[in-house]
């Protein structure tokens, strides 16, 4: 039995270490071509490729799976990158604090900021729905732009708060938005949450959905999902 132990001990040494010779660990912080530092956003277009958003001024990297592509201003793109989509026409739009933009990919860029119709010119978050409509999150409310007419929304027609900071589209195309003061939700008209209602913190950082329908929001104090009736709370206290 003990040899039977020594023999099955070296043999795993002998493949551990064969596994170890043959592999390949790629520190992409030491590649020239990546220029990112803090990465606030990640996002993956229609053709699979990897758009990283730097806000330290370092613009935008593209990762097609074995290049990387650089954007910043000297491209015509913003240096520093909050927000990233893609639209029905497969631009990639670019939300930074001097305004939006759109890029198709190649050269071609068109910038819009509070000229054109944005409330605001810092933009925190951007999301194309299920009607090819393009949303704009910003530190004065909500915006949205059809292709040819903006139109924006604050406290004053219903929005919870116009500090937004994320936007989130369920299966049911309804539309959320979290802010500095709770959540909005737009299903005909705005329909608020805050922490009065269940909610672990009225800061709303992040929203997604589960397999099983429940909305889920990571808050400033813990995580919390929503089954359209009541919230589950998920925090270390």
């Amino acid at each position: 039995m003990k040899k039977i132990v020594v023999v099955f001990s070296l043999a795993f040494m002998l493949v551990a270490l064969d596994l170890n010779a043959q592999l390949e660990i790629h520190n992409f912080n030491k590649q020239a071509s990546f220029k990112g530092e803090y990465i606030k956003k990640i996002f993956k277009d229609s053709e699979g490729n990897l758009w990283f958003g730097d806000v330290t001024g370092n613009g935008t990297m593209k990762f097609d799976g074995n290049v990387w592509s650089n954007y910043t201003s000297t491209n015509g793109l913003p240096d520093i990158v909050n927000a990233i989509a893609e639209d029905q026409q497969g631009n990639i739009w670019l939300g930074g604090n001097d305004g939006a933009y759109k890029f198709d990919g190649v050269s071609a860029v068109t910038k819009y900021t509070t000229v054109d119709g944005l409330p605001n010119n810092t933009i925190q978050d951007i999301l194309v729905d299920h009607n090819g409509d393009i949303w704009f999150a910003t530190y004065s409310g909500l915006c949205k732009y059809d292709g040819s007419t903006w139109v924006t929304y604050t406290q004053t027609d219903g929005l919870v708060n116009n500090l937004l900071i994320t936007l989130f589209e369920d299966k049911d195309n309804r539309l959320w938005i979290g802010s500095f003061g709770g959540v909005s939700k737009i299903q005909g008209t705005f329909i608020n949450y805050s922490s009065s209602d269940g909610l672990p913190d009225d800061v709303v950082y992040s929203i997604t959905q589960s397999q099983d329908g429940k909305i889920w929001f990571g808050t400033a104090n813990g995580a919390a999902s929503y089954n359209d009736t009541i919230f589950t709370v998920y925090t270390t206290a």
